[in-house]
């Protein structure tokens, strides 16, 4: 396909040279979101905060919830943890769910494996817990 028709205000050549920019734009937003730019979603109002879930072996894995504090029949969100774990973010999206009026929860799904937010290597992250 021809590159001037695909990115018309780059051209062919301009839409190859951004390649490698586009990888390193990906690895950026790869990291883990760091707090000076959160949005923080206050938990006035809801009960939220950790809590363990057994697992069908016995052991009991570690999860976000967040629900609003009164009222029952909640629908129910799952949370998917990014592949840094259940971080800040991720907490705050359940908030925000349970400010919508849903139940949400985000499991560790790596607790079996160990903690992704120990890690500051994205590749050993990949090659030893992923």
């Amino acid at each position: 396909m021809d590159g001037d028709r695909v990115f018309p205000m780059m051209g062919r050549r301009g839409a190859v040279a951004s390649v490698p920019a586009l990888g390193a734009t990906f690895a950026l937003a790869a990291q883990p979101v760091q707090a000076q730019t959160m949005i923080v979603t206050p938990a006035d109002g809801l009960v939220a905060g950790e809590v363990k879930v057994k697992t069908k072996d016995g052991k009991e894995m570690a999860a976000y919830r967040a629900m609003p504090a009164t009222g029952t029949g909640f629908g129910v969100v799952l949370v998917v943890q990014e592949i840094f774990g259940v971080h800040a973010h991720i907490a705050d999206v359940c908030r925000r769910f349970a400010k919508a009026g849903f139940a949400a929860i985000a499991p560790e799904l790596y607790f079996r494996q160990g903690d992704p937010k120990t890690y500051t290597e994205i590749p050993k992250l990949i090659s030893e817990l992923v």
